[in-house]
């Protein structure tokens, strides 16, 4: 019989089987992931109120064309919660029930001969209800991968293009699901028509580490018109507020802001190798001192609280290098500026402490024997730039803006459409739906020399151009509309008025001001 228990945890409900097999619920959210010991399956509620899978995420290591055997005796399973109070991960057991917000670490590894060993870990942040960090990350660790293939792909997706080669990173499904990678790292991808991604990486070294995720990316960039997302008019004399946001995402910086050592490090293995922005060299202090570096990292404009610092660490004697994300606490969150020591005792431990403007608490403390430090980096939840912007003419009265994670501005024309604009790009220029006359044809001989037909097409409503003295001067004008223009209820805005301005004739002396056309969606 499967023991199983059920664990609160803020915001996220937990379901572990003794099995090892772990559900994570994000009620509010309806999203639900399960992590087996071969793969890790996504749900989400539908319009039924059922949860569907939506994805299944697998990893596989190859030998050319030869898919490796795993060691199916020897998969592990380990599920851990961070312990604020201890500064350390620890185990979850099936007699917990409920915990304090917190950080979810879901660990499988996988091993495969050669001593090949793949670990897998989703993190989750039991405090943040956004859909899209759920997960907060996904990394892959690959030990003794040198010269073989690492394949991430994703199954069961909802798809109905064709079958793509080399797709770039982010790509978006059915269901609001979204699948990101490290592009610059693959060597080759394939979106299938029968709903599977795959995703290649060659390893260069004996260890390397990918960051993938399959997650819900509620928001990205929606332009709100006037409170509604549907189509409006915009009338003669009207003031429109177009606003627009940017959901969160991740930035890595390796290279901090500030470095600065202290005590005596060894010779070789010294402070500099803490920050050269090479994660397989490492420092640590000369036997028998405690000695600090310090690093300074300036605040990312947007950056949410949720943001981690990433370590690698390691045994005194050697071995590889155990990575870990520290959450940051709120008395260290600072807007402009975060700052962190490691201090290194060759022969005893590191200790991770962030400044809070008055003291250095404990970020993180390792195991006895754990003194070098590797590498570290920022990992920065934090919104992307958006900037909205509309054609320079006719755009009379806007005030522009672009923010880092939302922006507004409000139109003054004399009159157009817009349509419903929501993408997923960083930046975007808005169609206004207004078009001047793209094609102009004119006779030059039967205007007036002083207002020339030059003042018809200038774009200008105050100029004006008139026929010479009793002739009819004609102009010509054809309009490009954009693709998702239709014919009905488009606008043609003209002014022509005579000299008076308040007759028009069609055989004497007139005077031609400039004109637009509307497009409707």
């Amino acid at each position: 019989m499967v023991d199983k228990t059920t664990i609160t945890v803020g915001i996220l409900i937990l379901l572990l089987a003794s099995t090892g097999i772990l559900y994570i619920t994000l009620t509010a959210e309806g999203l639900k992931i399960r992590i087996d010991a071969d793969q890790a399956t996504f749900y989400a509620l539908n319009e039924n109120n059922r949860y569907v899978v939506v994805g299944r995420e697998l990893t596989s290591v190859w030998e050319g064309t030869t898919k490796l055997n795993r060691k199916l005796d020897l998969i592990e399973l380990k599920h851990e919660f961070y312990n604020k109070s201890s500064g350390k991960w620890e185990l979850l057991g099936l007699d917990f029930k409920i915990l304090p917000a917190t950080n979810i670490k879901s660990t499988r590894t996988t091993y495969y001969k050669s001593n090949i060993s793949i670990r897998e870990s989703w993190v989750f942040d039991a405090s943040n209800p956004g859909a899209n960090y759920f997960p907060v990350r996904h990394y892959i660790e690959c030990f003794n991968c040198q010269g073989r293939i690492l394949q991430y792909e994703v199954r069961d997706l909802i798809y109905d293009g064709p079958t793509i080669k080399n797709v770039e990173s982010p790509q978006s499904f059915g269901m609001d699901m979204k699948v990101e990678w490290e592009a610059d790292r693959s060597y080759w991808n394939t979106l299938y028509k029968s709903d599977i991604l795959k995703v290649r990486f060659k390893p260069q070294s004996n260890y390397e580490i990918y960051k993938v995720r399959l997650f819900d990316p509620v928001g990205t960039i929606t332009l709100t018109l006037e409170g509604s997302e549907s189509n409006i008019n915009a009338e003669l004399g009207s003031v429109i507020n177009v606003s627009a946001s940017i959901e969160y995402q991740w930035y890595s910086q390796v290279a901090a802001n500030e470095t600065a050592c202290t005590g005596v490090w060894d010779a070789t293995n010294n402070c500099s190798k803490t920050y050269d922005l090479d994660w397989d060299t490492l420092g640590y202090s000369n036997l028998g001192n405690v000695s600090t570096v310090y690093k300074n990292y300036t605040t990312r404009s947007g950056a949410d609280p949720s943001s981690m610092l990433e370590i690698r660490y390691g045994y005194s004697g050697g071995g590889a290098g155990v990575y870990e994300n520290l959450t940051i606490p709120a008395d260290c969150w600072n807007t402009t500026r975060l700052q962190f020591a490691f201090g290194s005792s060759f022969t005893n431990y590191l200790v991770v402490a962030c400044f809070n403007g008055t003291a250095w608490p404990w970020l993180s403390k390792a195991d006895t024997g754990i003194g070098n430090l590797y590498e570290t980096r920022m990992w920065w939840n934090a919104s992307g730039t958006v900037c909205v912007d509309v054609p320079d003419s006719p755009a009379y009265g806007i005030n522009y803006s672009c923010g880092s994670d939302s922006t507004s501005f409000d139109f003054n024309l004399s009159s157009f459409v817009l349509t419903e604009f929501n993408d997923s790009t960083d930046s975007k220029t808005l169609n206004s739906g207004v078009v001047w006359s793209t094609d102009e044809t004119l006779n030059d001989t039967d205007w007036d020399s002083t207002y020339s037909y030059t003042n018809v097409i200038d774009h200008d409503w105050y100029t004006f151009g008139r026929s010479n003295a009793g002739t009819f001067a004609t102009y010509y004008v054809n309009f490009t509309g954009p693709a998702w223009a239709t014919v009905n209820n488009t606008i043609m805005r003209w002014k022509i008025m005579t000299g008076d301005g308040k007759t028009v004739y069609v055989y004497n002396t007139t005077m031609a001001l400039s004109g637009i056309l509307c497009w409707n969606a």
